[in-house]
């Protein structure tokens, strides 16, 4: 059999992938590894660069902007430390450096929470004398406000099967695991199965606006479901081909709004994510847009 190998593998923790996610735990574990094999001592600390097009080498799994989107991700967590040391000034590769003490107090913070659920979900239970109940339907919450594959030993197989089996945390417990793997969650469902961004939430309301003006009977959508569907557009489908996703959104629909035929067949961002390909292939001459006023409540006005 050639898809079960003996040693050339790479290897995630469960927990590592249940507290930040698992494509970034896949990365951040290779990472780990090619620090443990460099001899670039800068600052105190060992570094390694690669470019994206190296990297996909490692993870042939990965488009290219999957791994972009996930080693930003880990940067915005604070996980890794970025640094330029390349000879050539005008070489903007990034050079990284794993936090070890960030990652120790990730690890510290989520058992703390853990023991705080559990002791208060048993505290809980004892009062009501109840059983676990099964979860609930979700339903919309608003907060308040150049290398080769490295060879592994089978000293760390058991780390390989992916077990994080969330059937076993409290519903409580899953939100605030959700929570901290997506800071910039502000709309989402329970559990977090669909969830928007601020400006994701923003991006909906102002298609709603738009959408009224030919459709003036259009029910007001559910936010959370809009919301999600403006963010998988963004990351799934622009991804870091575009500087401003939610303004290419938006003026993409201004576009469909004002066609006779598209203006029918998109009425919402799901529609608009689904056509996006063949829409984009027959209007992608239209002008592209001015300066948006995001603190306007007409912030997308000007796309066209």
């Amino acid at each position: 059999m050639n898809l079960l190998f003996d040693n050339e593998l790479l290897v995630v923790n469960p927990k590592l992938a249940t507290l930040i996610g698992l494509n970034e735990a896949i990365i951040l574990q290779q990472m780990h590894y090619w620090i443990g094999k460099t001899n670039n001592n800068y600052d105190g600390k060992k570094w390694i660069y690669n470019s994206v097009s190296e990297w996909a080498k490692q993870f042939p799994f990965f488009s290219d902007s999957t791994i972009v989107r996930t080693i930003k991700n880990i940067e915005k967590k604070g996980l890794v430390f970025v640094g330029n040391y390349n000879k050539d000034g005008r070489d903007r590769t990034k050079w990284y450096s794993i936090d070890y003490t960030k990652l120790d107090e990730l690890e510290q913070l989520a058992f703390s929470q853990n023991d705080k659920m559990q002791s208060a979900n048993l505290t809980k239970c004892i009062s009501s004398n109840c059983d676990n109940a099964s979860s609930q339907n979700e339903s919309m919450h608003l907060p308040k406000m150049s290398k080769p594959l490295p060879e592994t030993t089978t000293e760390t197989t058991n780390n390989i099967l992916l077990s994080g089996n969330f059937d076993k945390f409290s519903d409580d417990e899953k939100l605030k695991r959700f929570l901290h793997k997506n800071p910039d969650a502000h709309i989402y469902t329970t559990l977090g199965k669909k969830w928007g961004s601020v400006k994701d939430l923003e991006c909906a309301k102002w298609i709603y606006e738009k959408l009224l003006i030919v459709n003036p009977t259009a029910v007001e959508p559910n936010w959370v479901d809009w919301s999600n569907d403006i963010r998988l557009l963004r990351t799934q489908v622009l991804g870091d081909h575009v500087d401003n996703p939610h303004k290419e959104i938006c003026r993409r629909f201004k576009i469909a709004n004002m066609d006779s035929f598209w203006k029918d067949n998109i009425q919402c961002p799901a529609k608009l994510r689904k056509h996006w390909d063949r829409f984009h292939s027959t209007t992608n001459n239209k002008p592209t847009s001015s300066e948006i006023d995001w603190h306007s409540t007409g912030w997308a006005g000007g796309t066209v």
